[in-house]
């Protein structure tokens, strides 16, 4: 077996996509939300002379000297850490509506890292001893596409993917029984364990559907829209608005006025891609999501659903806007993006920290 003498950062994944150093291509990580820090940090790792590999190629390539950064925990993990690999990072962009196995087990699964960087509401669950970074989503960019100009736009936009709680896959029999179980699970859950009990924002996300797919100017555009996930009068509305996937989510955005911006759960600092895209596009969030919002973006930048307390209450309040109004919305998210304030939500942030802790572990090998 050939054995690398570089110093070596393994990135500990279980996405097939991400495996065999796919992910540290920069067109390849482009195409997946939050992955293209990944390639910089590669790049940059490189320079620095070190080598940088997926599990999957260090398992054939192994080093004596090897940091892991983890994706939560994969299959793979217990091997990298008998072979003396050393647990430098674990890092989440998930949310607990999605790896739920993952959250219930943090403090579990973080005890054996040096820094764990995760979404503010789940902080407190990590281990004492280890070092918790705030995760703050890294965007590849700062600069506003041209976009329509906004009198040529249209209305409202939502991009999404069907998703939702308690789906289960339908190609395996049983479907029934098997939300039931999927269901009874979520419930055991925010009976045990606190940090489960946030509300789910994928049934909202539907229920704005059904409202909007009857209101003129709405466009919905997404995966598995055409899947049977969710009751059929949502799949209806879902057709009725559109449900098709796009290539560029930002050209698409940059055609109209305002985002439905939900994020698929309510927790405490997860703020995602959603509303910085809407930034990026030009167009004005009508954001549900991270309770504490406000602690990450200025609220002159977005318009809050919780303000609201009807979908039709929101579609006279935007229909009504002023242009005065308009640009005010537009001119704070540009001051934002321009400021210090965002530059935490950057690539470059993230791979500057994550490149200060590796060289720390290599220094102390």
């Amino acid at each position: 077996m050939e054995i690398c003498t570089l110093p070596t950062v393994v990135f500990d994944t279980a996405n097939p996509q991400f495996q065999e150093n796919r992910v540290f291509n920069h067109q390849h990580a482009a195409k997946f939300t939050g992955a293209f820090w990944l390639a910089i940090l590669s790049e940059r790792a490189q320079q620095k002379g070190w080598a940088v590999m997926t599990v999957d190629m260090f398992l054939r390539t192994p080093s004596a000297r090897a940091v892991c950064i983890s994706e939560m925990v994969t299959p793979y993990t217990k091997t990298l850490l008998a072979q003396g690999v050393v647990p430098t990072v674990l890092i989440c962009g998930e949310s607990p509506n999605v790896a739920w196995d993952f959250y219930h087990r943090l403090g579990k699964h973080a005890h054996p890292y040096h820094h764990a960087y995760v979404f503010r509401g789940a902080a407190k669950y990590v281990d004492p001893h280890v070092h918790v970074q705030p995760l703050y989503w890294p965007n590849a960019q700062r600069d506003t596409l041209p976009g329509s100009a906004w009198s040529e736009r249209e209305y409202l936009v939502m991009i999404a993917s069907n998703k939702e709680r308690y789906a289960v896959n339908p190609k395996k029999p049983l479907i029934g029984l098997r939300r039931l179980a999927k269901q009874m699970l979520w419930n055991g859950l925010q009976l045990i364990d606190p940090l489960f009990r946030f509300p789910d924002l994928y049934q909202e996300r539907l229920n704005a559907i059904s409202y909007f797919a009857e209101v003129p100017g709405f466009r919905l555009y997404g995966t598995a829209w055409d899947k049977p996930i969710g009751a059929m009068k949502f799949r209806l509305a879902a057709r009725r608005a559109g449900g098709k996937p796009v290539d560029d989510k930002l050209a698409t955005m940059a055609r109209f006025r305002f985002a439905l911006c939900f994020e698929n759960c309510v927790f405490p600092g997860y703020v995602t891609e959603k509303i910085f895209d809407c930034f990026l596009a030009g167009c004005i969030p009508v954001y549900w999501g991270a309770p504490d919002i406000e602690d990450f973006v200025p609220r002159e930048t977005f318009i809050d659903y919780r303000n609201f307390s009807t979908y039709a209450e929101l579609d006279r309040y935007l229909r009504e806007m002023t242009e005065t109004a308009v640009h005010r919305y537009l001119q704070a998210a540009q001051d934002f993006l321009a400021s210090p304030a965002f530059d935490k939500f950057t690539v470059d942030n993230l791979v500057a920290n994550v490149l200060t802790h590796l060289e720390q572990e290599f220094g102390a090998l």
